[in-house]
């Protein structure tokens, strides 16, 4: 890109403005903010270009980029119609005064409190009719979804962390940032700069890598062995009747051994008690023809039963206990559609927020984004509710065809 990027920013003196004007401005952006308070925006920024909202065609005329951050925020008090009036209503107002100014890109900064549908407080439900309203008149518009955003500075309840060392700080922050999704300024900062070089309707959730938080990484592993051994423990003696049901019912091995495609899309072998007859063809679950099942297969899959085995997958790391569901090597489009995702970095877990929520590989688009939304949005926390709705009867078990010529619903 020739010359210097311009964009402007409402939202300057809320806290994640505070944190990505600096870094925009290291990074050689000419910077305009706009807000209803010009003296307030002076008193932060006294060497910066301030205008209202009114004047935005007159001094923003031509910029790259609109970031619009100004919202009420749910540590915000307020009614809906109060939440409306800024998230909505306010925003509305900032995108038709930027396309009369012919900025290139308007950047709007969302929640990931949005992309809970159960979640029915002001803050939430405002933020997701703000991103309707202005789809609804925007073809470029790009939507970011933000989890906790910190930078060198915390707010809210960890603004306690301020006071500590650098050093501390950030030690005491990996485990609490180990439960819920966040995010760093500088991956917004990137965002934004390089927000101007895309086309077309995009929405992206930017969130850090969990896989880079060593507490969660520790306790997620911890969490496997522990799982393994439990289940090892308490059920051991299930494992010699249920091997011989299977082998007397139907020919063939007791426990049966299928390539997998695990972390990265490289195939690993997975454990578990075989449930079909032998000569059933290597296709999906929603697949197969019921016909295949045998009787103690069908009990064995709605009760889980037949991933026991699957201890050793855990034991070798070849699996997690939350993740998502590992499919076959044969299905390619689930694959693809997981890549394109940024899923497959993921290992495959024994139960998964697409398992509890009953989206299955019938549909990889579906899937791929359900997997996508576990991606970003997990932690300590959300993995242990995967395991409690898993543990209270969700997910039991995966569908097969209705009938040999009628494939399963949606």
């Amino acid at each position: 890109m020739q010359g210097r990027l311009r964009i402007v920013i409402t939202g300057s003196t809320g806290f994640v403005g505070r944190q990505i004007i600096p870094i925009l401005l290291s990074a050689g952006a000419d910077l305009l903010l706009v807000g209803p308070d010009r003296s307030r925006m002076k008193a932060h920024y006294p060497d910066l270009k301030c205008a209202t909202l009114d004047e935005l065609g007159a001094c923003g005329g031509g910029f790259d980029v609109l970031l619009h951050l100004a919202a009420k925020n749910n540590n915000q008090q307020g009614d809906l119609a109060e939440f409306r009036k800024v998230n909505v209503d306010f925003a509305h107002s900032v995108l038709r005064a930027a396309k009369a100014a012919q900025i290139g890109k308007f950047v709007f900064v969302s929640t990931f409190h949005a992309l809970d549908e159960s979640k029915l407080d002001p803050y939430s439900v405002s933020k997701r009719e703000a991103a309707e309203v202005l789809r609804s008149e925007d073809e470029q518009l790009t939507i970011v979804y933000l989890p906790m955003v910190y930078g060198r500075r915390w707010a809210g309840r960890l603004s306690v962390l301020n006071v500590l060392p650098p050093r501390v700080a950030n030690t005491l922050f990996a485990p609490i940032a180990a439960l819920k999704p966040v995010v760093h300024v500088n991956k917004i900062a990137s965002f934004v700069l390089s927000s101007v070089q895309e086309s077309g309707s995009h929405d992206i959730c930017l969130f850090d890598d969990k896989d880079c938080n060593p507490f969660y990484r520790a306790v997620r592993r911890c969490g496997d062995f522990a799982a393994g051994l439990i289940i090892v423990c308490l059920m051991w003696w299930l494992y010699l009747p249920i091997w011989a049901l299977v082998r007397l019912q139907s020919s063939g091995p007791g426990i049966f051994a299928q390539a997998r495609v695990g972390q990265g899309g490289k195939d690993f072998t997975c454990y578990k008690f075989r449930t079909m007859k032998v000569g059933t063809p290597q296709l999906g679950t929603h697949e197969v023809n019921p016909s295949s099942i045998t009787v103690i297969g069908s009990f064995l899959r709605r009760w889980k039963l037949d991933e026991l085995p699957q201890v050793i997958n855990l034991f070798r790391g070849e699996m997690t206990l939350v993740g998502p569901r590992p499919c076959l090597p044969e299905q390619t489009d689930v694959c693809l559609a997981r890549k394109e995702a940024g899923v497959d970095v993921l290992r495959p877990g024994i139960t998964g927020l697409s398992q509890i929520q009953d989206v299955d590989m019938s549909n990889p688009a579906r899937l791929a984004f359900s997997d996508a939304r576990y991606r970003a949005t997990r932690g300590l926390i959300l993995d242990l509710a995967i395991v409690l709705n898993t543990l209270g009867g969700k997910g039991r078990s995966d569908r097969v065809r209705i009938s040999a010529n009628q494939p399963a619903p949606l």
